[in-house]
């Protein structure tokens, strides 16, 4: 993945589930999704965990929020702020995606 967030890297998508869908609205081709994501992340000085993110609507991406984020290996915790950098960029992903999707009104 290599995608960077609040100072870790996202390397692996072991979970994504939901549904997508392609619609015509006003004579344009819009993509619409509803996923659950369980990402892991890799950080400095060798810290690693996952990260959930219930509910990523394409209607909703703004507003994404991280319920749960966790470092492995003992006595391991996350980066301070890492929840809302993680469902920034990952927001911003899923939004990219949704418009590489649909181009000039055209499903490619």
């Amino acid at each position: 993945m290599g995608l960077r967030a609040g100072g870790v890297t996202i390397t692996a998508l072991p979970s994504i589930s939901g549904d997508a869908s392609l619609a015509l609205v006003r004579g344009a081709c819009r993509a619409g999704f509803d996923f659950e994501v369980t990402l892991e992340w890799e950080g400095q000085a060798a810290s690693t965990g996952t990260a959930h993110i219930p509910n990523c609507a394409s209607d909703e991406l703004e507003d994404l929020s991280v319920v749960e984020v966790k470092a492995t290996g003992e006595g391991a915790a996350p980066p301070r702020g890492l929840a809302p950098a993680l469902a920034g960029a990952v927001g911003a992903a899923l939004e990219g995606l949704a418009g590489e999707l649909v181009v000039g009104g055209r499903v490619e």
